[in-house]
């Protein structure tokens, strides 16, 4: 079990279709499936063209997909997994020590196989690394609040919390729309690590970790921070020149903390004052009751739901609304953050804790 140091949670590959053999005879992946009525017409036909056991919480995800380079197209195999592959040793994290363990159980799930040199020379995307922080400070629960309260505004990453009873955390930004904004809009999530294992993971919990003698989590206050690398390019933004897995698995990772250091530092502000709650007008309460209402009816986040608010009031295409609704927008976002803190009490002490926690692993 890794605490407090960075480690590989999962990653994406992709590998080119003619390195992999693909079981012509698997019951789904890249085979035509065919549904039919009561009445025996055929409704649909189609190719499926990705593939993951999801009764399994280990298996790997597998996706046919077409990779352009260059201006050449590439046929390619999607590959991604993480490091629940390893089972047991999952909090410890992908290492090199685990290749042939990675080989062996893609190759055994029977929808491709694949040789070691391939995998390691798979060019890399998508790659998520993560540090476990015991919080000895403070809870876990004040931890994120008071993230969220030393947030920065900022269109298009504002944070994003969510604290329901088996799932608290916060993040910033969306992993699938940072294009090549890596140093602005890079990913960056926290959340209650023990929580998350006892609600959306529990049937991998009960597996390989519940009854494991090396595992003692259940007894400590742990947040994960996890960010995604997108690729190549954004690896270079780091001075970091990594293409493949293999130069992953080569990477010493606790010389790396500029990964977390960077978003960190620009998501959030530790020199920011957190006022405590005054109280609501009523013209304060209708808005939050608004954002509310509209993010529970489309089924989005409360940052959505002022967007969506926003361009209601100033309609986008009416390019005078430009300004207008930038101030309304900044307006409901800090509304919504300062209706958050009344939650939060001693809110100064939670600050100093925080950045305390994070000066500890060098991350502020």
């Amino acid at each position: 079990m890794t605490l407090n140091t960075p480690k590989i949670d999962s990653l994406r590959l992709l590998i080119p279709f003619s390195n992999v053999d693909v079981n012509p005879y698997h019951k789904e992946f890249l085979r035509k499936i065919t549904s039919v009525n009561s009445d025996g017409f055929i409704i649909s036909e189609k190719i499926t063209q990705s593939y993951r056991l999801n009764s399994n919480p280990c298996s790997s995800h597998y996706q046919r997909a077409t990779m352009i380079d260059k201006g050449i197209a590439t046929d390619v195999i999607k590959l991604g997994f993480s490091s629940k592959i390893i089972q047991e040793d999952y909090l410890k994290g992908i290492d090199s020590s685990d290749v042939d363990r990675l080989v062996d159980f893609i190759n055994n799930e029977g929808v491709i196989k694949i040789n070691k040199r391939d995998l390691l020379n798979a060019k890399l995307v998508d790659t998520d690394i993560c540090i476990d922080k015991t919080i000895d400070s403070s809870t876990t629960e004040d931890f994120l609040k008071s993230a969220y309260s030393l947030s920065e505004l900022r269109k298009n990453t504002s944070p994003n919390l969510f604290n329901k009873p088996g799932n608290k955390g916060i993040e910033w930004s969306n992993r699938n729309s940072v294009g090549k904004a890596y140093k602005t809009k890079q990913y960056l999530k926290m959340y209650d690590k023990n929580l998350e294992l006892m609600n959306k993971s529990k049937v991998f919990y009960d597996a390989y970790l519940k009854d494991n003698p090396f595992v003692d989590i259940r007894s400590k206050n742990i947040v994960r921070i996890e960010t995604t690398i997108k690729n190549s390019a954004h690896w270079q933004s780091y001075e970091l020149n990594i293409k493949t897995f293999k130069d992953l698995l080569g990477l010493d990772l606790t010389k790396c903390l500029d990964i977390f250091k960077r978003p960190l530092n620009h998501y959030l502000n530790g020199d920011k004052t957190i006022q405590h709650r005054i109280k609501l007008s009523p013209f304060d309460v209708t808005s939050l009751i608004s954002i509310d209402a509209i993010a529970r009816l489309n089924k989005t986040t409360e940052i959505n739901a002022i967007e969506i608010i926003c361009e209601r009031i100033y309609p986008s295409y009416d390019s005078k609304n430009r300004k207008p609704r930038s101030r309304h927008r900044i307006k409901l976002n800090r509304l919504l953050i300062e209706s958050k803190k009344q939650d939060t009490e001693s809110t100064d002490k939670n600050q100093l804790n925080i950045i305390s926690e994070l000066a500890k692993l060098e991350l502020m």
